[in-house]
């Protein structure tokens, strides 16, 4: 059987650990003395492991996200490349370069909102059944949804912004040229 004490103090917790020494040497000079640890220190210690749960799932939130945003980048510069003919062929004809920008970046963010609004909603279906699983938060929290999906916008904006850049140096004489 463990024995536990406790003390309250409004002093220095070390200090007092010292004379609760003396004091439990006084009543039994046999008696081992186990090490003191501050209450801050026994609930940072019972948290350890969640904590370590949730940074783990950080580093895969994180994971998935770059993942994510590799993957916009890579089908909008795929769909940019195979449309530069296209592209010059429109700045030839009079297009302004907002105009190719407005082109690409709708033709890009189809597909993410698509899947941002079915991620929305796998995420209110999976979070009913996880719902023990979170702390401080419901599953349906419009402030985290709102959050996630602006991230998941700001990641997809940042992917576009090299395909779109690329899709404007075209050049439109050259363009013409190969045609």
């Amino acid at each position: 059987m463990d024995v536990v004490l406790v003390a309250r103090t409004t002093a220095d917790p070390m200090t007092v650990s010292s004379s609760l020494r003396g004091l439990i040497h006084d009543m039994d000079p046999e008696l081992a003395l186990p090490a003191f640890r501050t209450m801050d220190d026994v609930v940072t210690d019972s948290f350890g492991q969640r904590r370590f749960q949730m940074a783990l799932v950080l580093l895969f939130a994180a994971a998935g996200t770059l993942l994510a945003s590799l993957g916009i980048y890579g089908v909008v510069s795929y769909s940019v490349a195979q449309r530069t003919n296209e592209l010059g062929i429109r700045l030839a004809l009079g297009a302004l370069p907002g105009d190719i920008r407005r082109l690409v970046i709708s033709q890009g963010f189809t597909p993410v909102l698509f899947g941002l609004g079915a991620g929305v909603l796998a995420s209110l279906g999976i979070g009913r059944l996880l719902r023990t699983l979170l702390f401080g938060v419901t599953p349906t929290d419009p402030l985290t949804l709102t959050v996630v999906v602006a991230v998941f916008v700001t990641v997809a904006l940042a992917a576009m912004h090299v395909p779109t850049r690329r899709a404007l140096r075209v050049d439109p004489l050259q363009t013409l040229r190969q045609d």
